[in-house]
């Protein structure tokens, strides 16, 4: 499958039958995450072109159960390439979450994404190595002069900082409040509601 033949699957464009919300991958784990890959890197351009409906659709899928995102700890692909995907979010968010939330699925990326699993391999949230990328990713996305993103960052932070059996979650937000640019009141509540355990 080519980059348009994915983009038309994942947001269900054109005369492809089914979308990502409704089928089975029809290719292979390497060949979804390079593709899954080259959207991360490319997502405004992609974006531009998409109905607002289907992009909020597939937006909400791609790092659920039945997207791609169990990918970052599937043993068939080699570790490498699994960080890359992982590193990938930092231009998806600041080049698309950054402007738009896409109707909440910045914020609930995450959510979805603790519980991804691709075939059979592990879910994410099992992969303490990946957990801990993760929470150092959500760091560099906290810096992003942006409410959507640093909501979403803190959401994730509180999804996977439990996971690892330490408290990088928690130093990463105390030092975010202390120095960091908290773009609005909002995030700064959020922020503490999640070093409180409270947060939904």
């Amino acid at each position: 499958m080519n980059f348009e033949q994915w983009i038309a699957f994942t947001f269900g464009l054109g005369d492809q039958k089914w979308s990502l919300a409704h089928a089975s991958y029809p290719s292979s784990a390497e060949n979804a995450l390079v593709n899954c890959m080259a959207f991360f890197t490319r997502s405004k351009e992609v974006l531009d072109t998409i109905p607002r409906d289907r992009a909020c659709e597939a937006l909400h899928v791609i790092p659920s159960v039945d997207g791609y995102l169990g990918l970052v700890c599937y043993p068939g692909i080699a570790p490498s390439e699994r960080l890359a995907l992982v590193n990938a979010h930092i231009p998806l968010f600041k080049d698309s979450f950054c402007h738009d939330s896409f109707d909440d699925a910045a914020f609930m990326w995450w959510e979805h994404f603790v519980g991804a699993r691709w075939e059979e391999g592990p879910s994410v949230g099992e992969d303490i190595g990946i957990c801990r990328e993760i929470i150092r990713v959500l760091g560099d996305l906290l810096a992003l002069n942006s409410e959507t993103c640093q909501l979403s960052a803190l959401h994730g932070i509180n999804e996977f900082a439990g996971l690892v059996f330490e408290d990088s979650g928690a130093e990463k937000i105390r030092g975010f409040l202390r120095e960091g640019t908290v773009a609005s009141h909002r995030v700064a509540e959020y922020a503490e509601q999640v070093l409180a355990g409270n947060a939904p």
